[in-house]
């Protein structure tokens, strides 16, 4: 019983810490390119289009990445 409860425990920390990545991952990705595209202008320096793309891109993908993130365990879990 006690086995079992920490086997569970670890299984549910595990999940926990790969969702967290994801959602580490996942916010990199949108933001970086956004952030990217500031500090260069910012220092002053013309942005190169291909980081307008990639942020114009991105950005808006936030929310996408996140129900990707949020639905995957239980998508995985109906099968």
């Amino acid at each position: 019983s006690s086995r079992s409860n920490a086997n569970q425990n670890n299984s549910t920390s595990r999940v926990v810490m790969v969702k967290a990545r994801a959602y580490t991952v996942a916010f990199l990705l949108t933001w970086s390119w956004f952030t990217i595209l500031l500090v260069v202008e910012i220092v002053g320096r013309e942005v190169p289009i291909a980081v307008w793309y990639l942020s114009a891109f991105f950005t808006p993908l936030q929310g996408f990445w996140n129900l990707i993130i949020f639905m995957y365990p239980k998508v995985m879990k109906a099968k």
